[in-house]
């Protein structure tokens, strides 16, 4: 495969689609970097959720856009398509938050290292944040990560996941989802899931007709952090690898999080404050859905590689 270059912000640099790992080429990534001088030591890995489609390009080329960003100034970026999702092989399922995408990112490391990297600054939201989190605190290499509106729930606890489902699936989807044999043993099987199923339906009816819901408000009584959320974040701060989180005001996701900073998280924030650092912007960040929204995170980003990756 060929390597296309671009000129981005007066600098030029160079996109190069990869197939990885080498001994079992089955996930499909581009790697990013400047084209006329040497990359930096420190790479950047950007992780996505599964509801915005791939890695490797994102709503109004988004990824893209922060990849050259980073490579412009002097970075190599990998973002790459999750098993099953754009061009990687493999069955495409729903990704659950418990089970991130461990496996890629591992992969995306080892790639990233053959090529000149010795650490590594990993970017992820939704989905991507869990796999960083995860992915991160299994790779001592790491010296720094970015949370773009992180769930600290899970797939079929707490209320941010039905609030994500409800919100970014179509009823079409929502139908799919919920008849697929894995979800519907689940439901059967389950509390928790079918009380998951539950809110998703009465959220997804409130937001057909227009209506609000006091059901939608998060109090420290409801907040489920789950243990995939905590055990890697703590390990990564015990380990002192800065962590930074960006929320919009509006996103639900931020209640849930300011609602557990009162309870379980914390102690473990406060423990550890000078090794954090939480953005909040105005409206809503999750989805990117407006260019302002991207511009800010992309500028959020770029902050953070440059006060850590040096």
């Amino acid at each position: 495969m060929g390597m296309k270059s671009e000129t981005h912000a007066g600098v030029k640099t160079s996109d190069q689609p990869v197939f990885f790992p080498a001994s079992d080429p089955k996930y499909f990534g581009i790697v990013s970097e400047p084209a006329t001088a040497t990359a930096k030591t420190t790479a950047v890995i950007l992780l996505s959720g599964t509801f915005g489609g791939t890695t490797t390009l994102g709503r109004n080329r988004f990824w893209l856009k922060m990849a050259r960003s980073l490579a412009q100034r002097g970075h190599r970026v990998m973002r790459f398509d999750y098993a099953g999702i754009g061009d990687s092989t493999g069955e495409a399922v729903c990704h659950e938050l418990e089970k991130p995408a461990t496996e890629e990112l591992r992969a995306a490391f080892d790639l990233l290292a053959s090529r000149g990297a010795e650490d590594f600054i990993v970017v992820g939201t939704c989905y991507g944040s869990r796999t960083a989190l995860v992915g991160s605190a299994e790779e001592p290499r790491v010296r720094a990560v970015h949370l773009l509106v992180p769930p600290i729930g899970s797939g079929n606890k707490g209320t941010g996941g039905a609030e994500h489902l409800a919100e970014f699936g179509t009823p079409v989807s929502l139908a799919k989802k919920a008849f697929s044999r894995r979800v519907l043993r689940r439901i059967l099987n389950d509390s928790r899931s079918r009380l998951m199923a539950r809110r998703v339906i009465s959220l997804k009816v409130n937001s057909l007709l227009g209506r609000s819901s006091d059901d939608q408000r998060v109090n420290d009584e409801t907040v489920y952090v789950s243990e995939d959320f905590y055990r890697p974040l703590r390990r990564l701060l015990e380990r002192n690898v800065p962590i930074k989180f960006m929320f919009g005001e509006d996103d639900f996701f931020r209640t849930e999080f300011e609602s557990a900073r009162e309870g379980r998280l914390g102690p473990l924030l406060t423990a550890h404050s000078d090794r954090l650092d939480i953005e909040v912007v105005p409206g809503v960040v999750r989805g990117f859905l407006t260019i302002q929204v991207q511009d800010q995170c992309i500028e959020s980003v770029l902050n953070w590689v440059e006060a850590t990756g040096e």
